[in-house]
């Protein structure tokens, strides 16, 4: 390849104009083959014969530039056939799937064992096969539409061949397997692995895809994912900027395929500093790192930098300090350097024999500069001219770079994503698969043939790469990558919707930073960024769209290139001194971020570059800049660059010829045939700055080198929509932009046979009359989004005030904006691990279910075509009780099933109706049930509308026909528009919109809006629309004569009336209306919940209660803020306003009424006394009645109760008091209650604790104890903690010779101490000793230290346990609960009144609600007045009880063994299995025992007797507990 492209340069290639060869002949057709070849001299300049026979050609036709840009749109279409919008993605993915899979096996291709360095496995190649997937053994194809309906990954296997060594030991033998599969790639639809790549309409039909969707997406787990494009700045790139304190620096952030690093060299106060992360030190002198690089003369390094003083100036500090330092050789910059490596990276230095510094400076130091054989020599050429351009920067501000300008960044596409993915997972997979092998190779009792292949499949790929598509997180663990939402679920609210989001590039860093810079728009994103669609708010700005014509560009292989540079006089640095590198006569050359040379004529080299590229020897996408400030030649051929095509321009002529667009509509040429003949060429942002480029032909000079393909072009698909986008304010054009996306319309062709969780269609969509190329291109014109609407500007009824909408009711009724909205709800048929199953019965006609279950088909599922209300049961499952434990048996009996069914949770009043129903089974081969839901919605009071000029609006009133304005033609609008939108707004697009529109309509045709066309005739001028319209009949100014349909009479003024396209939004009423009275609240705060889908209640804010202020209504902001919300009620005691708590139990009254003195009254000595509190019990002497009856003057009198409390209670006190109280009881209750070990062997070894306390707060070091103090602890890191000592008595010896020994203070370990607490050096201590210990006096304690640093245990809340409290649940039933707790056992119990009966709810039970009064007969109380009795003599309380009585006797149970055969069934099984592990069964059947046990049912064996303890656990004692304190 490179030898011709030689002896195409040597040989003076040049172009040449058709115009200039008088005597060749041919034929316009085949002048295709060779127009703009480079072609030698050997010819004489002429044209080589054609083996077509000539014949005389019109040469005038040939010659003829292009008389309008109209003939050159033609190659827009053709573009976006191979590439732009979507293709990027495909090609990214295939580039990965076809090169970059194989180069990341290739550079990975052996695994060697380390225990026998023979075994080695070595993969040969590796491809992806075709999408299938397994099934029972069997593999099947797969297609994108089953995944989606399935919820199956649409990916194919990994295939490899591979080589390996089997056996093991003496017998060994070369083994080759191929088609290994080793995991499955997920695929991208339209990419050349996927099924439907190359498909014509017809066969994409047949798959049940829609021929316009673009691909570009993945299918994960049935969902659309697509890996959206990440913006980033360039990598190996060197770039100036300032940091905070307005210091120059440069920094690269260095990629190799090892390493990534970022290296900084900052010029502080007048010198020069690396900065890396390696160093422990922040800042390096960059002369010492020079000098470690063998750099020793500092002669040589002001040489590399130019012979300007002033460079060797600015680098006189830096050289004074390496001085200061006493650095003048190599050896010593590395002992420098040495000291100032961060200790943890390398664990042993002894492996490094030269040093940590060398593989710093060789691998992580500028890792994008490659060392060979430690000749650091291009890495300091580099740094130099690193330190230049900081020089430069500081002499001459305008040398600094900007890091938002577009050719600084690189977009990272789908492919380069995956690759980084997949290359960790497979060198992941690589050492884990080393590591099996290694562990069975050294065991030496071997007996199974060994073989390798086995190890390598694994899944840890698959689920690697479904993990992070499915999820997003992006975590590469060998760069410490970890990103966020890389992917997201394709937006399928509308078809342009999903084509933007394909389009959409993610920023570099978080949407919350307030930084303008970023988000500003920048000139470089011309052409290449659409200035329009961005997001409002937080993301403005940052989140950007690519335009029509972009592309993204790929890798290109370096080598041959790099070649190819030498041979055009590139001279190589090896050969440089540093004097020559800045020779005023020669420019530095830079590819790809690496410096190849210099040049000597640069401006030469790059138009070679150029004139091979549009030969197509070298790549269509390599770039040349040449850079005159920084006397550079910047070559780029790395992918993530955006490029545009352009029509290359000849001394102001352009090079594609009338004759040209004729061959391309014919189909003769395409346009890789314009590319190839040097017609068009694609320049990327840098090269943009070498070019002068014309938007249209009339203003082509002499010196312009390119022209714009079609100015509309530099807008995006979205904004593309928009007609006459020029003709608006900008900011109206960004609002439609969002609005696009919202718009309801077709999604697909495809869209009724797909199954998406939300679908919003329009019944009627049409294409918009006034139309755009964008449109026709992308083909918005076949799944349009909004209708055309006959739109009057006027004022109309006081309802079209702030952009309302007036709506005609005839309009509707024929289906204007009439919407379908579709919700899909799925079902399982789930499969447990007893070999049990969920099951689908026929519907009960009969039951108390029938109502809801008229839906249902004998099936038991939702018949198609039913009308489904709220509450409905559209699937009538059943599930089984059991389905843990052993294996059951097949066929269960209906007792053991529990009801299932699902049911429709839809918003009350609304008829939706069963459109489909789709059965399918899932990856795990369950029954899977999907039903789609179908609602067709007219448009109602309060729906969004917009046009397509951001002019949103909702609808304000619906009126009759009869009452609407109409013309003399009869015509009636469709809407009203309040023309007050028009002014601030200057949405001028709009009003030639509605001319355009009625222009078309009258004379059957579309007109064209489309941007900057009205030159090139892609836009109709608004002259030729007003002449169409007056031709028709029609005011020039589109205004018409209208009558009031209420009065009949003329209106005082010319109407403007025409057909607007309006677009309906997502955003309707139904799904936004909510309001409640009461419901349910939150448990914590006792008010009501928010949002609308818990039924949460109405916030009044703050800036409703300032409204409430500034009425003066205080009576009803009362009610809101205190009555409405958050009522509680308590009992305050009468005469002293303590809050009285009730104890039940011993029907007393407790209440406080000293400091720490407790009185109790029960209820016989309060009424006997009066209702007085009786006499206190300490004994009384004879006071001053008179001075102790004086109340308080002033409440200064009563302060100093204040201080004296706070010496003894509150702040911190209750955390040292509690600690206390563990200290000194809780700990030897714990003891006293855990003190024997006894031997199970032998019963009379034991171990008796005879007590524990707590010792002096101390540590031992050598062997000796030291006293500790907190602040010792504190500085040395220790942990503040004092020796836990027990005093022991236990047997000693063995056998027959056994004797009791008794042991105190024997350590059993240290407890951390709370400061100041009664264990602590601090307690009781004065101010004085306090200092002297290093302590604070006003520090509280409270606290404790442990690995000095300072930690506080919080206080915990909690509901209170053992309480019984009353409560309302959602639906607004009373209920009372208590949490018990005892030392055994904690439970939660609930009885409930529901439906005028009483239930009892506990964990245990099958069933959720259990009759109150069978447990009340289970438990003895066989006799119903006995329990009515218990509640009270009031007739109100037996009357509510009645319900509950008569329920127990419908089920017919009278006695206690029927009341426990009852319960018996509900119990749960898995309860019934946990019991005999945690002991409470009683009777007979012992703890041991296993279930189900010999000799019947364990129930019937007593296992109600603890049920007690179970059931308010505090309450009573069981005769199971009981039984144990006998034992």
């Amino acid at each position: 390849m490179i030898d011709t492209t030689l002896n195409c340069v040597k040989k003076k290639p040049t172009y040449f104009q058709l115009s200039s060869f008088q005597n060749s002949k041919c034929e316009p057709s085949q002048s295709s083959s060779f127009v703009g070849r480079l072609v030698g001299s050997n010819n004489g300049g002429k044209i080589p014969d054609s083996p077509i026979k000539s014949s005389p050609i019109d040469k005038q036709f040939l010659a003829a530039p292009i008389k309008s840009a109209v003939d050159k749109f033609q190659l827009l279409p053709e573009f976006l056939k191979i590439r732009g919008l979507v293709k990027q993605h495909l090609d990214s993915f295939n580039y990965f799937i076809n090169t970059e899979i194989k180069k990341i096996v290739r550079a990975n291709d052996r695994i060697v064992s380390s225990v026998d360095p023979s075994i080695y496995l070595r993969f040969k190649d590796i491809r992806i096969g075709e999408p299938s997937v397994t099934l029972d053994g069997v593999s099947e194809k797969l297609e994108p539409q089953t995944c989606r309906l399935s919820d199956m990954t649409y990916a194919a296997p990994i295939k490899v061949d591979v080589e390996y060594i089997e056996g093991s030991h003496h017998l060994k033998s070369k083994v080759e397997k191929n088609d290994v599969i080793i995991g499955r790639m997920p695929i991208m639809l339209r990419s050349c692995c996927c099924v439907l790549y190359g498909k014509d309409e017809a066969e994409l039909a047949k798959l049940g895809e829609c021929p316009l969707d673009p691909g570009g997406y993945f299918v994960i787990k049935g969902t659309e994912k697509v890996l959206l494009i990440q913006e980033q700045l360039s990598k190996n790139r060197i770039i100036i900027d300032t940091d905070k304190k307005g210091n120059v620096n440069a920094s690269v952030t260095s990629s190799s395929e090892a390493v990534r690093s970022k290296t900084i060299i900052q010029m502080e106060n007048g010198k020069l500093y690396l900065m890396l992360n390696q160093f422990s030190t922040k800042k390096i002198p960059i002369m010492v790192v020079m000098k470690a690089m063998g750099m020793q003369s500092d002669q040589e390094v002001v040489q590399m930098l130019g012979r300007d003083p002033r460079y060797s100036g600015l680098l006189m500090p830096s050289i004074e300090e390496c001085v200061k330092e006493g650095i003048y050789t190599k050896e010593q910059a590395l002992e420098y350097l040495e000291s100032k490596v961060k200790k943890f990276m390398f664990s042993n230095a002894s492996s490094e024999k030269d040093g940590r510094v060398t593989p710093i400076l060789r691998d992580v130091f500028l890792a994008n500069v490659r060392v060979h054989d430690n000749n650091f020599r291009p890495k300091c050429i580099y740094v130099a001219v690193m330190l230049r351009r900081i020089m430069d920067a500081i002499l001459n501000k305008d040398a600094m770079d900007d890091k938002d300008y577009v050719g600084n960044k690189r977009l990272e596409l789908s492919g380069q994503l995956i690759s980084l993915l997949f290359e960790d997972l497979f060198k992941t997979m690589i050492s884990e698969a080393k590591k099996s092998v290694d562990t069975i190779l050294s065991k030496t009792s071997r007996c199974s043939r060994f073989d390798f292949s086995q190890w390598i499949v694994r899944d840890s790929i698959t689920f690697g790469l479904e993990r992070s598509l499915s999820t997003g997180n992006w975590d590469v663990k060998r760069f410490k990558m970890s990103r966020k939402g890389m992917t997201q679920v394709l937006a399928r609210l509308s078809f342009i919707g999903t084509l933007g989001h394909m389009t959409r590039i993610l920023p570099q860093f978080e949407k919350s930073r307030k930084v303008s810079g970023p988000r500003a728009l920048q000139p470089s994103q011309w052409g290449m960024l659409c200035p329009c669609d961005t997001p409002e708010g937080e993301a403005c700005g940052l989140v950007k769209n690519l335009a029509l014509m972009t592309h993204v560009t790929t890798d290109e292989e370096e080598g041959p290139l790099i070649s190819l540079f030498y041979c055009l006089g590139v001279e190589d640095l090896e050969l440089l001194s540093g004097e020559e590198l800045h020779s005023p006569n020669s420019f530095l050359v830079i590819f790809n971020g690496h410096i190849l040379g210099k040049h000597r004529r640069p401006q030469g080299f790059a138009t070679t570059i150029r004139m091979l590229r549009r030969a197509g020897k070298i790549g269509e996408f390599v770039s040349v800049f040449l850079n005159e400030k920084q006397r550079c030649v910047y070559i780029a051929s790395d992918g993530g660059r955006v490029c545009r095509p352009l029509v290359i321009v000849d001394k102001g002529i352009p090079r594609v010829k009338e004759h040209h667009m004729k061959e391309l509509m014919d189909g003769v040429r395409t346009f890789d045939d314009f590319l190839r003949e040097g017609l068009i060429e694609y320049l990327d942002v840098n090269e943009e700055n070498n070019a002068l480029i014309s938007l249209y032909e009339q203003d082509v000079k002499t010196d312009t080198t390119h022209l714009e393909i079609e100015p509309f072009t530099i807008l995006g698909v979205i904004a593309g929509l928009i007609p006459y986008p020029h003709h608006n304010q900008s900011p109206r054009n960004t609002y439609q932009c969002a609005m696009g996306k919202q718009a309801m319309g077709n999604i697909a062709f495809n869209q009724l046979r797909r199954m998406d969780t939300l679908l919003y269609l329009l019944v009627y969509p049409q294409r918009p009359l006034l139309t755009t190329r964008t449109i026709e291109l992308v083909g918005y014109d076949k799944l349009g989004a909004g209708q055309n609407a006959t739109v009057a500007v006027m004022s109309y009824s006081g309802y079209d005030i702030e952009d309302a909408i007036v709506m005609n009711k005839a309009a509707l009724d024929r289906g204007f904006g009439r919407c379908i909205v579709m919700k899909r709800l799925s079902a399982v048929n789930q499969k447990y691990e007893n070999n049990t199953q969920d099951r689908i019965i026929r519907p009960d006609r009969e039951g108390s279910d029938a109502g809801r279950m008229q839906v249902l088909d004998d099936d038991g599922l939702a018949a198609p075509g039913e009308i489904i209300r709220p509450n409905d049961i559209y699937i009538n499952k059943q599930s089984p009780k059991v389905t843990r434990g052993g294996q059951m048996s097949s066929g269960l009996a209906d007792s053991d099933y529990k009801p299932a069914y699902q049911t429709f949770k839809g918003p009350e009043g609304e008829s939706c109706v069963v459109d489909k129903v789709a059965l399918y089974s899932d990856k795990n081969n369950n029954l899977c049930i999907k039903f789609i839901i179908r609602h067709t919605r007219r448009p109602e009071l309060g729906d969004k509308f917009s046009s397509r000029h951001g002019q949103k609006g909702v609808c304000g009133t619906i009126v009759q026909q009869e009452d609407f304005p109409f013309s003399e033609r009869g015509i009636c609008p469709d809407l009203i528009m309040n023309p007050h939108g028009f002014p601030s707004r200057m949405t001028v697009g709009k009003m030639i919109e509605l001319l355009g529109g009625k222009a078309g309509v009258s004379c059957g045709k579309f007109h064209y809006g489309s941007a900057f066309g009205e030159p090139s005739g892609h836009a109709d001028k608004v002259e030729d629309i007003s002449k169409t319209l007056v031709e028709k009949g029609f005011s020039y100014s589109g205004k018409d004569f209208l009558y009031s349909g209420i009065t009949g009479c003329p209106l005082q003024a010319y109407i403007f009336m025409g057909p607007i396209y309006y677009q309906k939004l997502k955003h309707m009423v139904l799904d936004k209306m909510h309001a409640r009275g009461s419901g349910p609240r939150v448990m914590l705060t006792r008010q009501p919940t928010e949002g609308r889908a818990r039924n949460g209640g109405l916030r009044v804010g703050e800036m409703e209660r300032d409204c409430l202020i500034a009425y003066g209504a205080s009576m009803l902001i009362f009610e809101r803020l205190m009555i409405s919300s958050d009522p509680f009620e308590v009992q305050p005691h009468t005469t002293c306003d303590c809050r009285v708590v009730s104890h039940f139990r011993n029907r007393a009254f407790k209440f406080t009424l000293f400091l720490n003195k407790t009185v109790e009254a029960s209820f016989t000595e309060m009424s006997n006394n009066g209702g007085k509190i009786p006499d206190s019990p300490i004994k009384s002497s004879p006071i001053d009645k008179q001075f102790l009856a004086a109340p308080i003057k002033s409440a200064v009198d009563k302060f100093q109760l204040l201080p004296e409390f706070l010496k003894i209670r509150g702040l911190v006190k209750q955390h040292l008091d509690s600690f206390n109280y563990f200290i000194n009881t809780e700990i030897k209750k714990i003891v006293r209650a855990n003190d024997r070990i006894v031997s199970s062997v032998d019963p009379s070894i034991y171990l008796r604790f005879k007590d524990i306390r707590i010792g002096e707060p101390s540590v031992t070091l050598d062997g000796v104890s030291e006293k500790l103090e907190p602040q010792t602890c504190r500085l040395s890191d220790m942990t503040y903690a004092a020796p836990i000592k027990v005093d022991v008595e236990y047997i000693e010896g063995s056998h027959h010779l056994k004797s009791k020994v008794e042991k105190n203070d024997v350590i059993i370990g240290r407890m951390p101490i709370m400061l100041r607490s009664c264990c602590c050096v601090l307690y009781g201590k004065d101010e004085a000793e306090l200092a002297k210990l290093g302590e604070c006096p006003l520090d509280p304690g409270g606290y404790f230290v442990i690995k000095g640093t300072e930690k506080v245990l919080l206080i915990q809340e909690q509901l209170s346990k053992n309480r019984i409290i009353i409560d309302t649940d959602k639906k607004g039933n009373v209920n009372a609960s208590v949490t018990s707790s005892s030392e055994a056992v904690r439970s939660k119990t609930i009885i409930q009144m529901e439906n005028g009966k009483l239930y009892l709810m506990l964990n245990q039970f099958s069933t959720k609600k259990i009759p109150i009064m069978v447990v009340m007969k289970a438990m003895g109380m066989q006799s119903d007045q006995e329990v009515v009795q218990m509640l009270g003599r009031d007739p109100r309380y037996s009357g509510l009880l009645m319900p509950s009585i008569e329920e127990c006797v419908k089920e017919g149970i009278y006695t206690k063994e029927q009341a426990l055969e009852y319960l018996e069934s509900k119990v749960r099984g898995i309860s019934r299995i946990f019991g005999s592990q945690l002991g409470l069964w009683s009777g007979p059947m012992a703890p041991e025992v296993s279930w189900p046990p010999v000799g019947g049912n364990p129930m019937k064996q007593g296992f109600w007797e603890p049920l007690s303890t179970k059931f308010v656990s505090d309450g009573w004692k069981s005769t199971y507990l009981s039984r144990e304190e006998e034992d």
